[in-house]
C-alpha cells in the first residue's frame, strides 16, 4: 500500500498522501463528539447513520448513501473496516502524544477501524480497533487517504524521498485531518 501511495512517478507538490494514524482516524470519526458513536451513545439508531450487519444486506454500499458526520465525512464507520498507518499495540501506554502512527515493528499487525457491513452495530463505536497483517485482503476492508500538508511531514515520511511526490487516486475526496482532539481512546 505505502509503496503505491509514495510511488516515484507521482508529481504532487502539495503534500504527501498516506493512511491516517489511529489518532487522526479517531478524531475524524468522532467529529468533535465524546459519545460512543458520532450520533450519540445508543447503537439502536445505527441504521440511520452507517452500513452494518443489521441493514447492509451482506454487501458494501456507495459512499455518501448515509449522512456525513459533523466534519462532513461519509461512512467513517460501517461499510468497510478502514486501514490505518499504525501497528497494533494492546494499550496506549507507549503511544505517541503528537498523533503520529505507532510504527513499532516492520512485520506488525496493522490497525483497522470503523466496523463493516458484516459486523454488528455495537462495533461501529469510534474507539473500536481491529488488527490484521498488512497483506490481508477481504471484501470488508478498505482505506481512506489522509493528506500531509507541505512542511508538516512526519519523520517517517521525510525519510522517504519519494513521499512528496504522491497523487491521490482519481476521484478521491481530500480531507485534512488533525492529529488529536485530546479525547480519550476508551
Amino acid at each position: 500500500m505505502n509503496g503505491k501511495l509514495h510511488k516515484a512517478s507521482s508529481t504532487s507538490t502539495e503534500g504527501a498522501y498516506r493512511l491516517a494514524s489511529e489518532s487522526e482516524w479517531e478524531y475524524a470519526a468522532r467529529a468533535g463528539k465524546t459519545t460512543r458513536f458520532w450520533w450519540g451513545d445508543d447503537n439502536s439508531s445505527a441504521a440511520n447513520y452507517a452500513w452494518y450487519k443489521g441493514n447492509a444486506s451482506g454487501k458494501t454500499h456507495p459512499v455518501g448513501s448515509k449522512p456525513a458526520n459533523p466534519f462532513g465525512l461519509y461512512e467513517m464507520v460501517g461499510n468497510v473496516w478502514q486501514w490505518t498507518e499504525g501497528c497494533y499495540a494492546e494499550s496506549y501506554a507507549n503511544a505517541s502524544t503528537d498523533g503520529s502512527a505507532n510504527e513499532a515493528a516492520k512485520d506488525c499487525l496493522r490497525v483497522d477501524r470503523g466496523g463493516s457491513w458484516m459486523y454488528p452495530g455495537w462495533l461501529l463505536r469510534s474507539a473500536t480497533r481491529e488488527r490484521n497483517p498488512a497483506d490481508y485482503r477481504d471484501a470488508i476492508m478498505g482505506f481512506r487517504l489522509a493528506k500531509t500538508p507541505p512542511g508538516k511531514e512526519s519523520p517517517a515520511l521525510t525519510s522517504m524521498p519519494q513521499a512528496q511526490k504522491s497523487e491521490p487516486p482519481p476521484g478521491a475526496r481530500i480531507v485534512e485531518l488533525k492529529a488529536s482532539d485530546g479525547g480519550s481512546h476508551a
